[in-house]
């Protein structure tokens, strides 16, 4: 463990910066940027993941790519109709656009946002989980 201490400082570091900038950020690109610092932390570690750990990592890489894609067509949607802007505060202004016309605007942008939160955060499609994070068993001499 003391030979790894600073690299683990350095993660906890690089997820404590991404935590701050999310909830600091006022910009939905610098959102998006700070989101994916997050995770970082989450990379399989070589040493993980048995005998598939090959099946695995791209098991992790897909679902992280999916929730990645669909956060980012969210974010044009929301810049798309709130007025070519990436601006929180601007969109909460002007958000949901046609108000009276087209009140499910709205809501698809949250629906696609709460979507990609829950994949990103593992909560709808944990299958990769337990694939990615198990321990190979020491071989018996």
């Amino acid at each position: 463990m003391a030979q790894r201490l600073r690299q683990y400082m350095a993660c906890i570091l690089v997820l404590e910066t991404g935590i701050v900038g999310v909830f600091c950020s006022l910009d939905l690109v610098l959102f998006y940027v700070f989101w994916e610092v997050m995770l970082i932390r989450c990379i399989p570690d070589r040493d993980l993941g048995g005998e598939r750990r090959i099946y695995a990592a791209v098991k992790f890489i897909l679902y992280t790519m999916a929730g990645s894609l669909l956060m980012l067509v969210a974010i044009l949607y929301c810049f798309y109709h709130a007025g070519s802007t990436f601006d929180w505060v601007r969109i909460h202004r002007t958000w949901p656009p046609g108000r009276a016309n087209h009140p499910e605007r709205g809501v698809l942008a949250v629906l696609a946002f709460l979507l990609a939160f829950a994949i990103k955060c593992r909560f709808s499609l944990p299958t990769w989980l337990p694939d990615a994070h198990v321990k190979p068993r020491p071989q018996a001499p």
